[in-house]
């Protein structure tokens, strides 16, 4: 049963309504990312209609730094070094009448007095920023991407900062992502044949060749993750490789095993053999992952809310911590030094469109950065609560009900948003 709409009522006092615009704001910040130091946060924003990235130092009384980028939308941010900084660039570009994202990578210096193109120019692949692996000693880059827009990617070394690159890996046919070890070795592959089926390559050592892993009709995936789905007829299992060791053959992988729920496995790719679930949910799919050097650090899901599950015990008592000093809201770490000394913390609710704060080991406290949305800074917003009930066959149907604040819970108008599934679901968020 639905609960009570009067005892989800707000007693607050009405707000005055927001314009629409005021939801649709561009974001203050974008990808904020710090510096492996600590000491400078990198991030973008827009004006009169133009990307411009700022370099912003912390603690430091330094005027920001700041650099056009001209009619851009910035992906993402990262910084190899304390030296200069890595940042994915997406420009439209017109293909036989019709436009396509094209993604860049650029090498930037910390102060923003230099920037130049990495993404090699003799490739004129859509996709220009599929890193999949950086150097531990920052030294290189390993880039997938494709000679032209009609080809399969191939696997390029970016040395850096010099920004010259060489191949490590031919294009295959039917591979559209290349997969590195924690070592740096392009060990894994996975693509779609021309009949539509999905198929996993993989090499048992360094230097040998490619042999099939895994092949399967494509008829389950995930909206983010295109999994090798199971035919039926035995022939592969569905799985999506996401961590390996080139050493020990040993690794982790996304699979269904039977289940409707995706989950994370630890796997034998020598023996080609499940090992023990790490995260296996009888109703939730695993949301999210974070490996570094080759251990897992967490897994997310969403049940009524976005939630985590440590497996690195050095940093899981932070966040318990922080859960209680931001209740009733979500809180994680967007970025942080090296050290951990300085995190880029990010909370957010339905009444929090999202706020950044800087936290500071040393004083222990989190110091305000930013909004996403500085339009709706203070303003009064609905709050939205999980809720479920029973279908006529007797499936509960979980959701999240929004009542205006400070107006009675009776006569009000029902706005019904399905989701886009099977594999898309809101959040409460």
């Amino acid at each position: 049963m639905l609960p009570s709409l009067a005892s989800l009522a707000s007693d607050a006092a009405v707000p005055p309504l927001e314009p629409v615009a005021a939801y649709a704001t561009r974001p203050e910040l974008v990808d904020p990312t710090l510096s492996p130091d600590g000491q400078v946060l990198a991030t973008s924003f827009r004006s009169d209609g133009e990307q411009v990235l700022i370099a912003h130092s912390l603690f430091a009384k330094e005027q920001p730094r700041l650099l056009r980028l001209g009619k851009t939308t910035l992906n993402w941010i990262h910084w190899p070094s304390d030296d200069y900084l890595v940042a994915s660039l997406r420009k439209m570009e017109g293909i036989q009448g019709e436009l396509y994202p094209f993604d860049r990578l650029f090498l930037m210096r910390r102060d923003l007095s230099e920037a130049r193109q990495i993404s090699p120019r003799s490739h004129s692949g859509i996709s220009g920023d599929d890193v999949i692996y950086w150097a531990p000693d920052r030294s290189y880059l390993l880039l997938s991407m494709a000679k032209s827009v009609y080809d399969w990617p191939e696997v390029l070394r970016i040395d850096l900062p010099s920004g010259r690159s060489s191949r490590v890996v031919r294009e295959r046919e039917g591979i559209s992502w290349w997969i590195a070890s924690q070592t740096g070795e392009v060990d894994a592959g996975i693509g779609r044949r021309r009949s539509g089926n999905w198929r996993v390559i993989y090499r048992p050592a360094p230097g040998k060749p490619f042999t099939r892993l895994t092949s399967a009709r494509e008829d389950r995936q995930t909206a983010d993750t295109p999994a090798a789905g199971s035919d039926g007829d035995g022939d592969g299992e569905d799985l999506w490789i996401v961590n390996l060791d080139s050493e020990t053959r040993n690794g982790h992988v996304l699979a269904y095993q039977g289940r409707d729920q995706l989950g994370l496995y630890e796997y034998d790719f020598a023996a080609r053999a499940f090992g023990k679930a790490i995260f296996a949910d009888d109703l939730f799919d695993i949301d999210n992952f974070s490996f570094r050097r080759g251990q897992l650090r967490w897994v997310s899901y969403v049940d009524d809310r976005w939630r985590i599950r440590w497996f690195d015990e050095s940093v899981a008592g932070f966040y318990a911590d922080l859960e209680k000093a931001v209740a009733g809201k979500i809180a994680f770490v967007t970025s942080e030094s090296r050290d951990g000394a300085v995190r880029l913390v990010q909370t957010r609710s339905p009444t929090d469109p999202g706020t950044f704060y800087v936290f500071t080991e040393a004083s222990g406290k989190m110091v305000p950065l930013g909004q996403v949305n500085r339009a709706l800074d203070g303003k009064v917003l609905a709050p939205t609560t999980h809720v479920s009930y029973p279908a006529r066959d007797g499936l509960t149907i979980p959701g999240y009900l929004t009542l205006p604040v400070g107006r009675p819970a009776a006569g009000l108008p029902l706005v019904v948003m399905p989701h886009g599934g099977p594999f898309v679901r809101d959040t409460w968020d």
